[in-house]
């Protein structure tokens, strides 16, 4: 039954979170999975990766999730695939502002086509891109300005998510006054930006007893 299997595999990844073992069950146990053919099982084992080895900047985690992120196979499904492992990228090397990662990441959403970043998984992209530059303020500069250059109206989402995770807790109040005025836009339609807005204004003043 592949739905058990996938929950036993992200079971692995959530148990191990955390923990520090020379065997490296979760590695052993779900790399395997996410260089497999099975789409479930793919989702289960890159989301396990991430959840285990968050934070940990493992170069092997990476060369096993920089394949699934690069691969243009599989249509809806397969792009699940690719965010899931994007996302997984951005929790293992949580603000190291890895090259390697985010430009791995960035020209996957540069090359992909509008039905995939149509796609409501194409945020989790995006997230994991945003999670290599938490807290780094200006050294997201130039992802953003190469986000920008994206034709698609995720390319806004995109930069706004990653603004709000390089500021998070800075209380950076020019940042603050740009989203707000992201936010006074009555846009009909297209304004799925002004969420990461609103959430990028919370974030940015995290703690901020004064503001």
């Amino acid at each position: 039954e592949e739905y058990v299997k996938a929950g036993a595999a992200l079971a692995v990844g959530i148990l191990t979170s955390g923990v520090r073992n020379e065997a490296d069950p979760a590695l052993a146990l779900l790399s395997e999975h996410a260089e497999g053919d099975s789409h479930i099982m793919k989702v289960a084992a890159c989301t396990g990766l991430g959840i285990a080895y968050a934070g940990s900047a493992r170069e092997d985690v990476m060369e096993v999730l920089v394949p699934v992120v690069e691969s243009s196979e599989g249509g809806a499904d397969g792009f699940m695939e690719v965010a899931l492992a994007g996302l997984a990228l951005g929790m293992v090397y949580v603000g190291k502002c890895d090259d390697m990662a985010g430009g791995t990441i960035v020209q996957r959403l540069m090359e992909a086509t509008d039905e995939e970043l149509d796609h409501s998984h194409a945020r989790y992209l995006c997230l994991g891109l945003a999670l290599l530059f938490l807290g780094q303020m200006e050294k997201a500069d130039a992802m953003i300005e190469a986000l920008r250059t994206i034709e698609h109206k995720i390319s806004k989402f995109a930069v706004l998510v990653l603004e709000s995770c390089a500021y998070a807790g800075s209380g950076n109040v020019l940042k603050v006054q740009e989203m707000l005025h992201q936010c006074t836009e009555h846009l009909m339609e297209d304004a799925e930006h002004q969420m990461a807005a609103v959430l990028g204004v919370g974030l940015i003043t995290m703690g901020e007893s004064v503001g």
